[in-house]
């Protein structure tokens, strides 16, 4: 009973859905056994964690429930089957609710069904201002458009009309204009995939709609999201700059016409090329990341139910470091440190301010800071590693930062979680400094002409090893050290 299907999907219940779950099975229209109900109000008390493991043995509950009655296991798993049933349902329910004017749709159906002329008028009425009045995005109100111009056509040939009706033609209208624009929003995915994962996917008929489009210049026009996916589809493409610069002014000129979902996935695209330039040593771009994840945060956009994910405010410190934009990083460090999740909340906190001293320049503190990070996530533990190298190089304090490439390498090797990128990664980033390091510390004592072949192989490693992270800082203190 403890960790069976259930119990598992209780968990993900929040607060608010549990009180209505809860409503849901008492409701006499969806459940009328008693013994399903009581089980419901059993283990929803245990909610939302279900940690006590003896209060949920399957005998325990059983005899809570039904006494000195003797333990049946077949009838009693009957009864969480139609409970998980019931739960099932619910969530069903709760995201047909939440889905944009389906329920208008199947209210017109309905009518339409049976021959209610009055009570149709009413629902297309109905249909038409929740469509022209709510912005849900363009492709969503372009289905469900499609999908009332439907309904309207079935109504007029079921009423016996035989002449022209507009709605078959919009109907078609609309209908190609769905079909483009979810092929090239699929088109934009997979180009996007296929770049990142070096997959081989292919957008089939994107020619011929390429064509069409251009053929038919107002039908874009129509359909402003049609011109930015193309905006897209060519940044994915070319990396273009030209492009970057355009799709920039179409997602700000479209704002008002986007639904949410969709102008985060087009700030998404403008920041995955932003980084894209960032990797090819183009550091003007965290300036144009930081402008689009301020965007982002003032639209609302980055948040998941009301909490701020712990990479996206890591990323978001990151970027702001790196454009030097110390005080206001202070003050988002501070003020949305309550949107973490509580779980990760301290530790994220505590990272990031201590990338945010190590930026400013404050040492001491950053690594006070580190020493109170929990690791329990790789990608605080191998930051934290980079941050505690690079204060230790830039205050020549050579001893303590062999011991810290010491065991920052005994990680790499021992951890069995990191992916390959990640430990190559970092182990080049060990072997660069750790070089740079020794040389520094011979160059007090040796002549510079019998260094050279030294400073040579490590200028080579510089161009040649990669990946390389922090390939930037490193050349920094090439330059102070050996130029």
């Amino acid at each position: 009973m403890f960790e069976n299907k259930l119990i598992t999907l209780l968990r993900t219940l929040k607060t608010k859905e549990i009180s209505r779950f809860s409503e849901f099975v008492h409701s006499p229209y969806f459940n009328k056994h008693e013994q399903v109900s009581a089980l419901s109000d059993y283990l929803l008390k245990l909610a939302p964690d279900f940690s006590d493991s003896q209060k949920l043995q399957k005998e325990k509950v059983y005899a809570r429930l039904f006494g000195s009655k003797t333990y049946d296991d077949n009838f009693f798993a009957s009864i969480i089957s139609k409970l998980l049933k019931l739960l099932e349902d619910f969530l069903a329910q709760e995201l047909f609710d939440s889905k944009f004017c389906k329920k208008e749709l199947l209210v017109l159906e309905a009518m339409r069904l049976r021959k209610l002329d009055k009570h149709f008028k009413t629902a297309e009425r109905s249909c038409t201002k929740a469509l022209n009045g709510v912005i849900e995005g363009q492709i969503e109100q372009t289905y469900q458009k499609m999908q009332l111009a439907k309904e309207q056509d079935q109504w007029f040939v079921e009423q016996g009309g035989r002449v022209y009706n507009e709605s078959l033609q919009k109907q078609s209208d609309l209908l190609d204009a769905y079909f483009i624009i979810e092929k090239l929003k699929l088109a934009c995915d997979m180009e996007n995939r296929n770049r990142v994962s070096r997959s081989d996917y292919q957008a089939k008929l994107l020619a011929e709609i390429e064509l069409f489009i251009a053929q038919q210049p107002d039908f874009a026009l129509s359909y402003p999201i049609i011109t930015m996916y193309l905006l897209v589809l060519d940044l994915l493409r070319n990396s273009n700059s030209e492009q970057y610069e355009q799709l920039k002014i179409e997602i700000g000129n479209q704002q008002d016409k986007l639904g949410a979902a969709e102008r985060k996935e087009f700030y998404g695209y403008a920041l995955n090329f932003c980084i894209q330039q960032v990797n090819r040593g183009e550091d003007r771009y965290f300036k144009e990341i930081l402008s689009i994840y301020k965007s982002l945060l003032y639209n609302g956009l980055l948040f998941s139910e009301g909490q701020l994910p712990a990479w996206e405010y890591k990323n978001i410190v990151t970027a702001a470091l790196r454009c030097r934009e110390f005080d206001w990083t202070e003050t988002f460090l501070k003020d949305y440190k309550k949107y973490l999740s509580a779980d990760v909340m301290e530790n994220a906190y505590r990272y990031n301010s201590a990338s945010f001293y190590y930026g400013a320049g404050l040492y001491k503190e950053a690594l006070q800071l580190l020493h109170n990070v929990s690791f329990t996530d790789i990608t605080y533990h191998l930051g934290a590693k980079t941050i505690q190298l690079k204060i230790y190089f830039e205050l020549k304090e050579w001893d303590a930062l062999l011991a810290s490439l010491d065991a920052f390498t005994a990680y790499l090797r021992r951890n069995k979680e990191l992916a390959e990128y990640q430990k190559i990664a970092n182990m080049n980033l060990v072997t660069v400094c750790r070089n740079m390091a020794k040389l520094i510390q011979m160059s007090e004592w040796k002549k510079e002409a019998s260094l050279a072949n030294k400073k040579n192989n490590i200028r080579i490693q510089l161009e040649s090893l990669k990946p390389l992270p922090s390939k930037e800082w490193l050349e920094e203190q090439w330059r102070e050290f050996f130029t």
